[in-house]
């Protein structure tokens, strides 16, 4: 399970008990979602990766899908889903991404989770920046 920064946040639960706050210069340590799912894909894979970690929309399990992991863990969001809206708000969310996950397929020509890994990609910002001093070859990812 290769969970990056943006779900929950043990350091925020930590301070949240803590009178002083003592760790609050550790709120935004780590590395994001996409960051750890490229690191871990550099090493040679024995077992599937779950992506997790801000997995929020279709949107972002269908990027951790295309970067490689094999599929998405959303703990957090489903919670909430559930929690503010029963259980049908649940499945109701878990339809509605299967709905958004297959259009996103068809908008890139894919016809299953297993062809996104040939989906070319190309990186910008903080992740081109992360890769570049990572030394992780992004053509493998763009030229596919």
């Amino acid at each position: 399970d290769i969970s990056g920064r943006g779900g929950t946040s043990f350091t925020r639960i930590e301070n949240a008990r803590r009178p002083q706050k003592e760790l609050a210069y550790l709120t935004d340590f780590g590395q994001s979602t996409p960051e750890a799912l490229l690191e871990a894909l550099e090493v040679p894979q024995i077992f599937d990766l779950i992506a997790s970690g801000g997995i929020q929309n279709a949107y972002d399990i269908y990027k951790a899908l295309v970067l490689g992991a094999r599929s998405c863990g959303v703990s957090g969001k489903m919670l909430h889903t559930v929690i503010n809206g029963g259980p049908e708000a649940g499945i109701r969310l878990v339809e509605d991404w299967s709905k958004e996950l297959r259009l996103l397929m068809t908008l890139t020509g894919q016809r299953n989770l297993k062809d996104l890994r040939e989906v070319p990609v190309t990186f910008s910002g903080s992740l081109l920046e992360w890769c570049f001093n990572r030394e992780i070859d992004i053509k493998k990812y763009s030229l596919r």
